[in-house]
């Protein structure tokens, strides 16, 4: 299913090039980025998957509200505010497993925020994966 919602994106006034992106249709549904096109690309995957758990539980989905009526103002942490819409297409999100990352039997995350995590914490993404695919191979 296609998705298209308002996104907000604030550039963050001491972290350089640090936007964060919020998702004003759904409370909780926030996510960065290092540059407003990362940040855009999170907002993404955020909205995507937040959107796939509630088709998946048969939750209901509300209308996303026009954008002109959206608050998009910078307030004392932001210099700069972005709003724009965002396009997401849940069946193509569900269908790449390169998108999502389970990381416990109740929790699924973008692979683009688990990566970002990791970058910010010093982690090798990558590594991770590898590991993952050991204890994989090894229940089987």
């Amino acid at each position: 299913m296609q998705y298209v919602y308002p996104a907000v994106f604030y550039k963050d006034k001491e972290l350089k090039n640090t936007w964060t992106a919020i998702i004003p249709d759904f409370e909780g549904c926030a996510t960065f980025g290092l540059s407003l096109y990362n940040a855009m690309e999170m907002a993404e995957d955020a909205l995507s998957g937040l959107l796939v758990s509630l088709e998946d539980e048969n939750e209901p989905i509300k209308e996303p509200t026009p954008l002109e009526e959206v608050s998009a103002e910078p307030d004392e942490f932001s210099d700069k505010v972005v709003a724009t819409l965002i396009k997401v297409d849940t069946d193509e999100f569900r269908n790449n497993p390169k998108n999502v990352s389970k990381i416990d039997d109740d929790t699924i995350m973008p692979n683009t925020l688990v990566k970002e995590l990791c970058r910010v914490a010093g982690i090798d993404f990558n590594e991770i994966l590898a590991n993952d695919k050991e204890r994989e191979l090894a229940v089987v």
